[in-house]
This record gives structure tokens, sequence and C-alpha cells, in this order.
């Protein structure tokens, strides 16, 4: 059996016994090892077949849970893979300034642009956005749409997200805010006329995928001129996440506020997104000590 083959079994099964996200994850992370090696016998597949993977972690892991699944079911005795083992999950540090952000939407297409502003405005996971519907928008009692969407009085309200099952709290919900500039492009796409179910698609009517992300982001690095990897880390959709939280808290929001709106359930996950530069350091220790002076 074929690794390609071994996989649409795997991904059968993914899809009755596993969460719609999970399966689509899985699927995302193992296209680029069928394109590089889907024709090869799985039983053949060898770790010096994945060298060229061994440092993208999500990647290696989605390949173990592949193997493992096919011993499980008895398909591959003793997978050789499982000798690759897992990079040491790093701390994503990339964070992008305001002129890395303005050449990034500039040289988007206009379809791209729309999901890349919603995820700088937002902070939101880029699985929460690609697949934002327009029922989730609350728009305040008493209120036009127009009105609140343009003043930053609207928010989408998510009842399945990432997480939910771990958290401790009683907190139900997820709330994403949105701001100003977000909601004068909404109510844009709102005025289009007949909207579809979802908020952002491709300039082909289609949902965004994981894979569709991905390639945009990586044909869009070099069409904005941006240094391909800086200290090893390459621009990805979640540095738009991690770039908007640490401008949140250089602006002075308190931290388990941050925490609330990330959707994170603790605040320790939060430490880990902020990564304040010199200057915002400086800047937050002028205005901690002028408040001690005054």
């Amino acid at each position: 059996m074929t690794l390609r083959a071994l996989f649409a079994l795997f991904h059968q099964w993914n899809q009755l016994n596993r969460a719609p996200r999970t399966a689509e994850f899985y699927a995302g992370q193992l296209e680029r090892v069928l394109d590089s090696c889907g024709d090869l016998e799985a039983d053949q597949i060898r770790p010096f077949h994945l060298l060229q993977f061994k440092h993208t972690w999500h990647l290696i892991l989605a390949v173990h849970r592949l193997f493992r699944w096919a011993a499980e079911q008895d398909i591959v005795e003793n997978p050789a893979v499982f000798k690759l083992k897992r990079p040491r999950l790093g701390r994503r540090r990339r964070v992008l300034n305001r002129r890395e952000l303005l050449r990034l939407l500039r040289r988007s297409t206009a379809d791209f642009r729309r999901i890349l502003l919603a995820y700088r405005e937002t902070a939101a996971r880029p699985v929460e956005l690609r697949k934002l519907r327009w029922s989730a928008l609350w728009i305040p009692e008493g209120m036009r749409a127009s009105e609140a969407l343009r003043e930053g009085s609207a928010c989408f309200v998510l009842e399945n997200f990432k997480g939910r099952e771990r958290r401790t709290d009683d907190v139900a919900t997820r709330v994403i805010p949105i701001t100003p500039r977000l909601g004068r492009m909404l109510w844009r796409l709102s005025e289009r006329g007949p909207s579809h179910a979802l908020i952002f698609e491709t300039y082909r009517g289609k949902p965004w995928t994981y894979a569709a992300l991905r390639c945009r982001m990586r044909k869009l690095r070099i069409r904005a001129g941006l240094p391909l990897e800086v200290g090893g880390e390459k621009i990805v959709m979640y540095t738009m996440r991690h770039s908007t939280a640490t401008q949140w808290v250089a602006d002075g929001m308190q931290q388990n506020a941050c925490s609330e709106l990330l959707g994170h359930s603790r605040v320790t996950t939060t430490q880990r997104y902020i990564h304040l530069n010199r200057e915002q350091l400086l800047a937050e220790w002028r205005r901690h000590h002028e408040r001690l002076r005054g």
C-alpha cells in the first residue's frame, strides 16, 4: 500500500471519528509529505525520506499519528519513522512592525487582504476567522448594525472554540472584538447583497483552507520583499496574532484582558505571545515611572 493510499484511509477514519478541525489539521500537514513521497510504499518509508521536514514539529507529529494509527489497524508493522524525533518545540518570537504590516496589506490580493486585516485587528486564531460566519456577529440591543460596526461596539461570539473543554472557569463563549476599521470593512462586505454563510471567502467564492492560507502567505512574503526568515522563523498566519497581542500590551492593555481576548484559559499562555521590543519596554518603563512621580 502506498503512503497516499494509507493517508486516504486515515483521512476517512478521521472524518468519521474525529472533529472536522482535527481531520483538516492532519490533511493540511500531511499534504507536503504526500507531495514528496506519496507514491512510495508505506512500509518502506524511512527517516531519511522525511529529513527535509525534521524541523517542522507539527508535521512530524502528524506523520507519527498516521503511522501509529496504521500500526493499531495492523496495516503497517513496527514503523521505522518513529526513529525520527520531533524537534524541540520553541517559542514564536517574530513580531511585525507597522511598516511590515502595511507592506503585507498593500501587496496582498483583495480577498486575502480582507482576512489578513481581520487577523491584524482581532488577533484571532487562523482557524477561527476562516470559518467565521455572519451568524456569530453580535450587535448591542438598540443599535443599528452599521452604527455598531463603525463605532467598534460589535463583536463576534463563538460558542465552540479551541480549548473550551479544558477551561476550568465558567466561560462558555469566546468573544472576538471588532475594531472600527474592521467594522467598516465588514459593513462594506454586508452591503454587497445576499451574503454567504461564511464571512471570508476566496475570490472564487470558496472557503479558506489551512493550505490555501499557508500558500498565500508564503507567496506574499516574497512579493512584499520581507526577509523570509529572521532567526530561523518565518512570517506565518500566527505571526499576525502574536504581533497584535504584543501591540495590545505595549499600548497598556492588562494581560488578563489580553488573555481573554486571545481565548486563553491561562495568563501564562498569553505571556508566551508577548514579545516587547526594546523601544516598547522603555516606553512602558517611562509610563510606570511617570505614574510613580505623579
